[in-house]
């Protein structure tokens, strides 16, 4: 059972904004696209896992919760998907990565291979390891409690070649996703013991999602990109243009006609990914270029933001 759902991660959201606020001939733009590449291919797998797990009545013994971020009191740690059940806890680790990976645990690091090229990752044995010491040590402090917690490496493409050194241990944790569901019964099999009560493991459950921690992004300070640097403008979705104007209570594309009576909610969106998390009616005509103070007074009035403060001094904030 999915009680935490997976949603759009907020760094795709934001990288999505910056490219459509970023000159073409921008100079880091080719970094971010490939950033974002990654970053879409990486919640593709993750998808492909969610998908798994409703369609399976294997995991229906299990509470699922996924992108799980929690506070170690020092730093933060994710998990893609944590399943719980009365016996253990398991993590899941996504990796959609196409190729032949050879897993060295030699100089423990993950090397892809694909069009003759070789690239090397970090080895994500290491990274599952860490979150399952951080869990751990997080359930201890929180509810002192010790549960078994198992993890595995999920290989979301099906076509990726696996490989390793001989008697590696990758061969218990790291699986494709067609095989994941003997993976798991393995586990429960060797997990027999009830440690908690279903009531325990509600307990557990609702303790979880109250410290979960949604994950902040300041994109132009991670790409070192200055404000001034933004573009400013209304976008039109039809032909992809900052070329939007404001006429007869609606939004015009100067370049192909297009119309749109809502188009100021994606630029809003942008403003408030990209700058800052609260906009005032100067900053708003500012960043849309509109020059009428009472038509930007009510588009901000219709999109129903909290907001502090009255006439000149209201702030609106991002919902």
């Amino acid at each position: 059972m999915i009680l935490k759902e997976r949603s759009t991660p907020i760094k795709i959201t934001y990288l999505e904004a910056l490219l459509r606020r970023l000159p073409y001939d921008h100079l880091k733009r080719s970094r971010i696209e490939e950033d974002l590449f990654k970053r879409r291919a990486g919640y593709r797998g993750e998808k492909a896992l969610d998908q798994f797990l409703i369609n399976h009545p294997l995991t229906d013994d299990f509470l699922i919760l996924n992108d799980l971020r929690l506070s170690n009191g020092k730093q933060y740690f994710q998990i893609d998907s944590l399943l719980i059940n009365n016996q253990f806890a398991l993590i899941l680790e996504t990796k959609n990565i196409y190729g032949t990976l050879f897993f060295d645990q030699e100089f423990n690091q993950l090397i892809r291979t694909s069009s003759d090229s070789e690239t090397g990752f970090p080895n994500p044995l290491v990274q599952a390891r860490r979150q399952q010491h951080q869990l751990a040590n997080w359930l201890n402090n929180h509810l002192k409690l010790s549960l078994p917690i198992q993890f595995l490496i999920v290989i979301t493409s099906p076509s990726t070649v696996l490989k390793t050194n001989k008697h590696s241990p990758i061969y218990d944790r790291v699986t494709h996703l067609y095989n994941l569901e003997d993976k798991i019964q393995q586990l429960a099999d060797n997990h027999l013991k009830q440690i908690l009560s279903q009531k325990e493991l509600q307990k557990l459950n609702k303790r979880l999602n109250k410290n979960h921690i949604p994950e902040g992004f300041q994109v132009l300070q991670y790409y070192d990109i200055k404000e001034t640097e933004i573009l400013r403008g209304v976008y039109c979705l039809k032909c992809n243009r900052l070329s939007m104007v404001r006429k007869h209570g609606t939004w015009v594309c100067i370049q192909c006609s297009h119309k749109n009576k809502n188009a100021h909610r994606e630029a809003i969106d942008d403003y408030f990914s990209l700058i800052h998390p609260s906009i005032t009616n100067r900053e708003f005509r500012n960043f849309l270029m509109l020059s009428d103070p009472q038509t930007a007074t009510r588009l901000l009035s219709s999109l129903n933001l909290p907001s502090s403060g009255s006439n000149k001094g209201k702030i609106y904030f991002r919902k």
